[in-house]
């Protein structure tokens, strides 16, 4: 590598340090990771706390020591699902989603730290339920990641042989949690940190994960430069110049540009589509 290459490669670092883009695109690591490092801390500020019979919500419980670490490690979670990349729509949906219900899970804390069951406990109050709805469907949305992953076409193939090979054991740790925690096992604990521990290490290999060259979704990226332009005088103005020629070669085969215009200010008006 001659001394250009490290130049450029050191100067492509920099901005995205001061850009903020590092934190975006190692978003589906350092959530999990953090989410991950405040259940180990919290459950030291909890006496009796066990990581084999308890669930991580129960250190978020209202009123107890740990919560003060265990609710911003909600949200360290939910954040790093908000901002992580993802290669494609339907899985940024599902992550968004899932992130959502994430904080939501965080916020509406358990009553008590065995996480009283509704419809099972008696003891169980509204704020139980509103957890227990949204740890579900957080579950639910994790343990659907790798079948959805494993169909997409503009996923590179060994992010689809990833998906296929996680499908088993995701569902089969989704139940195994489901199971222990409706009959109270002394192993509800573990079975819940099995599940998350896969469900968290396919979330750090979607967030390195990228679309195929020439898919739509890669296309899509391409020609983002559409949502700065505006309407004005029967032109497209635009805020900020783009390689237009990129966005071509991305483009699916069946369309190209017919023709543009170009002025003083850079690209001002595509002319029409041929497909």
């Amino acid at each position: 590598m001659s001394a250009s290459d490290l130049e450029s490669l050191w100067l492509t670092g920099q901005r995205r340090w001061y850009s903020g883009r590092w934190l975006r695109e190692t978003a589906g690591l350092w959530g999990p990771l953090g989410f991950s490092t405040a259940a180990a801390v919290a459950a030291k500020r909890a006496d009796g706390y066990s990581h084999r019979a308890d669930h991580i919500s129960g250190l978020a419980a209202k009123g107890s020591p740990s919560a003060k670490v265990m609710v911003p490690g909600f949200a360290v979670l939910a954040a790093g699902q908000a901002l992580m990349p993802t290669p494609s729509l339907r899985l940024k949906r599902m992550i968004r989603t899932a992130a959502a219900t994430s904080a939501v899970a965080g916020f509406v804390q358990v009553s008590d730290r065995s996480c009283p069951l509704p419809g099972t406990d008696p003891n169980a109050t509204v704020s139980d339920g509103g957890h227990a709805l949204a740890s579900v469907a957080t579950f639910v949305l994790w343990a659907s990641l790798p079948i959805v992953a494993a169909g997409r076409e503009e996923h590179p193939g060994w992010y689809r042989r990833l998906a296929r090979l996680m499908i088993a054991p995701t569902l089969a740790a989704f139940v195994t949690a489901g199971l222990t925690t409706n009959s109270g096992s002394e192993s509800k604990g573990l079975a819940q940190r099995s599940f998350l521990a896969i469900v968290f290490a396919f979330l750090g290999a979607t967030s390195v994960c990228r679309p195929v060259r020439g898919s739509r979704v890669e296309a899509g990226r391409a020609s983002q430069g559409f949502v700065n332009e505006r309407a004005s005088g029967g032109h497209l103005q635009r805020s900020m110049r783009f390689d237009w020629s990129s966005a071509q070669r991305n483009l699916p085969c069946r369309a190209r540009f017919t023709g543009m215009r170009v002025d003083a200010f850079g690209l001002r008006q595509r002319r029409g589509w041929a497909v």
